[in-house]
Order: structure tokens, then sequence, then C-alpha cells
């Protein structure tokens, strides 16, 4: 909504330097008003949406990633603050996760809470599993802040989420020192990320780590009772004496991919629109696509990912590198998004690391477009517009996978399969739910467009044959 009431929202830490938070020190999310003249911000307008108590003194972790999806909502990542069990394993406690409101000027807070957020959801999910009285523990928001939506995260630096799928949420996770794992993760509903009890799909963390300082917390000598060997990823506790939040969690959210090395950054997910006239935009083939990136390693790689389920499909590959043949020369990627007009940016740290670069003199935003064969057919001189046109949104009566495609409507449909042209290569006239395997004449690697009409409308995919 910013056309219209030029609001822009920050996140900040705030209050005296000290290890430990309190009620006024930590982390401010809040609603500034911007002059569209000066292009200056009012700091008198500030409204604190959300304040987070959390240590400012050499306390690492600060998340810190927003992002509006297309209904409204507002997702907010917040990191571990070196807080274990009293941080992202306390459902009590803001840190450690991924929040997510809807911002409402109407309301005295400034937000109201989406349906469906963390206790919501699972509350539900253990009303199924007939476990009532932990389902109402989740009820409880002096037990489940209501803010939460993603919970048991390290340091989710980068996120993204899906403007035309509500609730899909992408984010990396930068992973500890010792039995180390970068993690990168896509969801479509709230879910535990597993930390502090895990990093990656299953590294299970069997000490404290030496540097996390929160009062109170669990200790060095009362890890292995915190986190024992029956704590298993399905059935999860936080076994903290006092603990203020619920002690038993979700099941742990897999990630997508993961990596034993490195600074896993970004999570930008693709999508395709056929209406953006823009030649340099991401390909149609990387719809449904998490692109990530790693800090150290200076590369970039992408993930395809099931449009119903959020799980990878196939294998994981590299798309490209850092290295480009222009100015200015790209080092380290701390965020990456796709631009409204389809295209992919990358803020870029620059030279060196951290702390230890200060002055640095190469950093910046890069724009990234694609230059490939694999452009919009509607773009091609002498090809008609209206495949390209129909490459947006989503329909649930079409999935499609790397050697079939499934049309899951009743009635009469048509599907026709055309190269990156948009000339014809088959065409299917079928009736009902129907399975089909792609044509074993497509070239392996090169891109194709599978459109399919049915009593429902019309839609078209591009896929890139095996």
């Amino acid at each position: 909504t910013f056309a219209q009431d030029n609001f822009i929202y920050i996140s900040y830490s705030t209050g005296a330097v000290q290890a430990q938070g309190s009620a006024t020190v930590g982390w401010r999310y809040s609603r500034f008003k911007l002059d569209p003249t000066t292009k200056m911000i009012d700091t008198l307008s500030e409204k604190v949406l959300i304040f987070v108590p959390a240590g400012t003194s050499a306390r690492w972790h600060t998340g810190g990633a927003m992002q509006f999806d297309g209904f409204g909502n507002l997702y907010i990542t917040t990191a571990d603050n070196e807080a274990e069990a009293l941080g992202p394993g306390n459902t009590a406690d803001l840190r450690g996760g991924t929040m997510r409101i809807h911002p409402d000027t109407t309301d005295p807070r400034g937000y109201t809470i989406p349906a469906g957020n963390f206790g919501e959801y699972w509350a539900a999910e253990f009303t199924k599993q007939n476990r009532t009285a932990l389902a109402a523990k989740y009820r409880d928001t002096t037990k489940v802040k209501a803010q939460i939506y993603i919970k048991g995260s390290r340091n989710p630096y980068g996120m993204s989420v899906d403007k035309n799928r509500l609730g899909w949420v992408a984010w990396s996770e930068c992973g500890p020192d010792a039995q180390r794992q970068e993690e990168y993760n896509i969801s479509n509903h709230p879910g535990f990320g597993g930390w502090p009890f895990f990093s990656g799909t299953a590294t299970r963390q069997t000490a404290k780590h030496g540097s996390y300082d929160e009062a109170n917390d669990v200790t060095t000598a009362g890890w292995a009772a915190f986190n024992p060997t029956t704590n298993v990823s399905t059935a999860l506790a936080n076994n903290l004496a006092g603990l203020p939040g619920v002690d038993s969690l979700p099941p742990m959210l897999p990630p997508i991919m993961q990596e034993a090395n490195g600074c896993a950054q970004g999570g930008a997910i693709i999508r395709y629109d056929g209406r953006i006239n823009n030649p340099g935009m991401m390909p149609p083939h990387l719809d449904n696509t998490v692109i990530y990136g790693n800090f150290t390693q200076n590369t970039f790689g992408a993930a395809k990912f099931d449009t119903t389920t959020g799980v990878a499909v196939g294998t994981t590959a590299a798309v490209f590198t850092m290295t480009k043949t222009g100015r200015p020369t790209l080092n380290n990627p701390v965020d990456i998004q796709q631009g409204p007009d389809g295209a992919l940016y990358v803020t870029d740290w620059g030279g060196g690391c951290c702390s230890g670069s200060p002055g640095n003199t190469n950093s910046g935003i890069v724009r990234v477009t694609y230059t490939g064969t694999c452009q919009d057919p509607g773009l091609y001189p002498g090809v008609t517009t209206a495949v390209s046109k129909a490459i947006r949104g989503d329909v649930n009566w079409l999935r499609v996978g790397g050697t079939s495609f499934s049309v899951l409507s009743n009635g009469l449909h048509e599907v026709q399969i055309m190269d990156a042209q948009g000339r014809m290569i088959q065409s299917i006239n079928g009736k009902g739910w129907k399975d089909y395997s792609m044509p074993s004449s497509l070239n392996s690697n090169s891109v194709y467009f599978l459109q399919v009409k049915t009593e429902q409308g019309t839609a078209v995919r591009g896929f890139v044959a095996p």
C-alpha cells in the first residue's frame, strides 16, 4: 500500500548496549511515514508495532528480514540472539523464527493477527490427533505468542514470501560453527525449524554453544538432559525447567537443502508472470523455484519445489556464480529477491566479512537479468503473446513433473506442448482426470511450454525436458 499511504517498515535495535534484553533494550519493528516530496522519513511518525527484548552487546544473530505477501500480511524474521531454550525453543518468546502480522491503522496495536498462525494452526493439528490438553496450551497466547508463524530458527537472515500463495515462505539458516549445517527452507504452513535441537535435516546438537550467554538459559552441564537422544525430530521437547512456553513442540520442518559449510543466504521464490513485458525477467522454467546464495562460497543455486507440498522436486542445481564480466564484481550475497519487473535483485556485501570490513567501498544492489534463449515466447517477433500471458497465477487442476503431468479436472481438456518459441510439438485431446507422459521426442535439457485448456480455464507452464 506504499503508493497510497507512503508507509515504510523498519527493524532496528534500540536501548543501551548490554548483554541481556529488557523492557527498553531490544529490537523494534516500526512503521514510519515517508514524505513523497522530500523523500525523507518523518521520525516523529513512528508507530512501534512490535518490541522484542533482546541483548545488544556482542549478541549476534538478529535476523530482521521483512516482506509483504500479496494479501497484506507482513513477515518478519527474528534470530536466536544467542539464546537457546529461552529463544528459538521457547514458544513464549519471539526470538528465533518468523512473525506474521497484518498491518492495520484502525487497530490500536497497528496490526491484527492473521488466521492460521503457529499457535492456532498447531492447536487444530493436535486436536485432530486427540491431544486436547496440548491443543489447549497452543491456543493460550501467554504460552504461544500470537505473532509467531515459524519457530525454531537460528539466524534466518534471508527470507522471501510467495506473493500469490497465502502462507508460503522461504528462508535460509546460517548454521553453527560446530556440527554445522547450512539450511535452505520452504514451508506452506506454520512449523518448527528444529533449532536449537538440530541443524540441517538430522544433525543433533550434542553440546551447548560456548558463546551463548542468555541469562537463566540451559547450561553446559545441563545440555544432555535438555536435548537427550530421546529427543527426535518427530517428537521434540524443550526440557528446560520453568519454561514459559509449551514444552512439547511440533515435528521438525526438514530443509529442502543443506550444506556443510558456507553461510546460507536468500530464498527468493521465483514466479513467472507472462503479463510482464521484460526480456530480462527470470525465464518461465524457473517458475516455482527457490533461488538461494552462499555468502562465503559466492555461488547461487536453485531448487524446484512442489507447489502442493513444498517438497523439493529432483535435485538442486547451481544456476550461476557470482563471477561476471562487467563491473562491479559481485562478492558476497546477503539478500536475494525477485523484483516487480521479474528480474532478480541481489544485495551484495562486497569484500571482507562482518565487522572486519568497515568502510567497504564495493557493496551495493545488483540487478541480475536473464539473457538465455528461453525467453517469453511473446517477446519473439511474430509470435503471439497469448501463450505468455497465460503463464501466471496458480491452478489446482494441473500438476507438472519432470517426465509426466496430470490434468485434475472433469470434462473435456486440450493439451498442447510447444517449444520455447511457441511452435506446436504435440496436441492431445482428453476427458476427465488423466496422467500423461512427456513426449519421448523432447530434447534433453531443452525448455518447453505445456498449455492445458479445461472448462475451468487455461494454464501454461514452462518446464525443462529431462
